[in-house]
């Protein structure tokens, strides 16, 4: 639980230097790497802390059963996917 939270107040950490920024507009050049140093740590963060539920949800479709845990990981790996394309964009929104 710990490592989780350390990793999520890193992410947020990261962000606040990423939307600070955009804003100042001081740093463009600095943008691409942060958002992709962002995006690691939150792959190492998703592993983690959500890899129960993903198990969980897996093991659920491989009995074919939708359980309770199969949403929420949809909702995950959407949200993460939507963030790494928006990187790579260069987007407004980072998830």
């Amino acid at each position: 639980m710990g490592v989780a939270a350390a990793l999520w107040a890193g992410v947020m950490l990261l962000n606040v230097s990423v939307y600070a920024g955009r804003l100042g507009g001081n740093a463009p050049r600095f943008r691409p790497y942060l958002t992709s140093l962002v995006m690691t740590v939150v792959a190492a963060g998703l592993l983690y802390s959500v890899l129960p539920i993903f198990q969980l949800a897996v093991g659920g479709l491989l009995k074919r059963v939708i359980r309770m845990e199969t949403l929420p990981a949809l909702g995950i790996i959407t949200a993460f996917v939507y963030g790494v394309v928006q990187s790579f964009r260069a987007g407004n929104h980072l998830y």
